[in-house]
């Protein structure tokens, strides 16, 4: 972790972590100094299990946000 480091926010992109032949979801959380922890972790944790259930909240995101600029301005696309 560094501060020139890209990470992604949206966790779109899922990392895996290889353990004893199993895959295990790995998230990196970059904090600062004085965040709340727990509420983080928690928020992570909530999203984790609506990917499970089939529920992914930043794929739905990024479409909503792609079909809004479509229709401001079609060319941005």
């Amino acid at each position: 972790m560094g501060p020139k480091k890209q990470y992604d926010r949206l966790g779109i992109e899922e990392d895996k972590l290889k353990i004893i032949d199993t895959d295990i979801t790995k998230i990196t959380l970059p904090v600062r100094p004085g965040r709340n922890l727990a509420v983080i972790i928690e928020v992570a944790a909530m999203n984790f299990r609506l990917k499970r259930l089939g529920i992914n909240t930043a794929q739905e995101f990024t479409n909503k946000l792609a079909n809004v600029i479509s229709e401001k301005d079609p060319d941005l696309l």
